[in-house]
């Protein structure tokens, strides 16, 4: 104090001044040709109870789960549907590591890609341009080598 008077025993006192947020996701809220074999990651400011954000993570998909530093990513157990909208939410009730909420629900949407068309080109009927194209260089070719 004031006065030089010494504390008998050390006094620790924690704080938190803002609350946690998420910081980035990937793929990016609204984004679009997303890879149906995409993996969800949400990064958010500051060390979460990583059981308080598994079990206020909700998504249209059945996944697991990992954890590199502050950030949680989602492996969805099959990949995801061609041309689909899919979400994935975070209710405010996560908290970081000192019980602090989230300081609202976070959600994302994003679009998967559109399958590729598939040409099975083993099993079409040439057209009969292409039939009469052939014809006509397999005969120009007989009648070069009978003038040779």
């Amino acid at each position: 104090d004031r006065a030089g008077n010494h504390l008998k025993n050390n006094l620790t006192i924690h704080f938190e001044v803002m609350t946690p947020k998420v910081v980035s996701t990937s793929p990016r809220n609204g984004e679009q040709e997303v890879p149906v074999s995409t993996n969800v990651s949400i990064s958010f400011s500051e060390d979460m109870d990583k059981e308080s954000v598994e079990n206020n993570i909700y998504a249209d998909f059945h996944f697991t789960y990992h954890w590199d530093g502050n950030t949680i990513i989602l492996k969805p157990s099959d990949n995801l549907e061609y041309g689909k909208e899919y979400m994935v939410k975070i209710e405010r009730n996560a908290t970081n590591i000192y019980g602090i909420k989230l300081d609202k629900d976070y959600s994302i949407s994003f679009f998967t890609e559109e399958p590729v068309p598939y040409r099975d080109f083993g099993k079409e009927t040439p057209s009969f341009t292409f039939v009469i194209f052939l014809f006509a260089v397999i005969i120009s070719l007989a009648m070069y080598k009978k003038s040779k």
